[in-house]
């Protein structure tokens, strides 16, 4: 199984999340239409939230279960990995704890309409902040691996 994933592995991933985005966009297409309080049209997206939520959980899962392979096969590799996991944790909290919410005009009526609450919102702000510092990081090590390669 390892060799098989190790050969194609890429080729599943890309297929698998084919077949994630189609399912997903058959539920948006054929997705029961409601109305909401204000009026507005709105797409039911179950299906597609669902589907979400669970691939969330697999890769929050196999995260955790490689960092401990990673200890029990090459313990430096392995701490390096959970010392990064931690990282990223303390990150998002200290981003959610420094974030702003959003208030008043076209806020407070988002959040009455969708009961969205101001802890939700800083969850999410703090996330999107995280994702743009993994995304910087990622560039910088990337130019930085590029840079080095070439001068060796």
């Amino acid at each position: 199984m390892y060799n098989k994933l190790l050969k194609n592995g890429t080729a599943i991933a890309m297929i698998v999340g084919t077949i994630m985005i189609a399912l997903f966009g058959i539920g948006i297409m054929t997705g029961e239409t409601t109305v909401n309080d204000a009026g507005v049209e709105v797409v039911e997206v179950g299906l597609g939230l669902r589907i979400t939520i669970i691939l969330i959980v697999l890769a929050f899962i196999a995260m955790l279960l490689s960092i401990v392979k990673d200890i029990s096969i090459s313990g430096k590799k392995g701490i390096r990995s959970l010392i990064g996991f931690v990282v990223l944790i303390v990150l998002f909290f200290i981003l959610k704890s420094v974030v702003t919410v959003e208030k008043g005009g076209k806020w407070d009526v988002l959040y009455k309409e969708y009961g969205v609450s101001e802890s939700a919102s800083g969850l999410v702000s703090a996330g999107l902040y995280t994702c743009g510092a993994l995304l910087l990081v990622t560039v910088v090590v990337f130019i930085y691996s590029e840079v080095r390669s070439f001068f060796n």
